[in-house]
């Protein structure tokens, strides 16, 4: 359910921004899928670089300071010439959730002052110039509601993501 409410809160996002969203489809070929999946294992490992090494002041990279200069390098350009798209939206988010027990234990246990996590959103996206490869936009969400399950928090958290998107 989260994902079908994911896809269609970006769909809505990027509509109201006379953008197209082209759902990812696994190439045909055995060859070119193993190139994409290297694309998408590499976004994964560059955007978790990004959001430590950028946002995290104790991790910043000296050799990054003041400037914002990340890459997945011109292999990007096979998935431009795969869709006929000048930019691949990557898109992660992790969401938690507590059960009515849980949330019941939470409020109880705050009482005594003791913290105990409820549900938790983790999540980034980044705009993917697949000319270059250059990520050229990237943010991050982190916080503690927005139950992807239910389509109107799913709005919200896309809206809080997509807020600042240059496209």
């Amino acid at each position: 359910m989260a994902k079908a409410n994911l896809k269609a809160a970006l769909a809505r996002r990027l509509e109201e921004r006379k953008s197209l969203l082209v759902d990812y489809l696994p190439p045909g070929n055995l060859s070119e899928e193993r190139v994409h999946n290297r694309l998408i294992n590499l976004h994964n490992a560059v955007g978790n670089a990004v959001r430590i090494h950028k946002l995290l002041q104790p991790y910043q990279l000296p050799t990054k300071e003041g400037r914002f200069d990340w890459s997945l390098g011109p292999n990007a350009a096979r998935l431009r010439e795969a869709y006929g798209a000048d930019y691949a939206l990557f898109f992660f988010v992790r969401d938690s959730y507590a059960s009515a027990g849980r949330a019941a234990m939470v409020v109880a246990l705050a009482i005594f002052g003791v913290g105990v996590p409820g549900g938790r959103q983790d999540g980034y996206v980044s705009l993917v110039d697949l000319r270059s490869g250059e990520i050229v936009w990237f943010n991050v969400v982190l916080g503690q509601g927005g139950d992807l399950r239910e389509s109107g928090q799913t709005q919200e958290s896309v809206k809080d993501l997509l807020a600042d998107m240059p496209i």
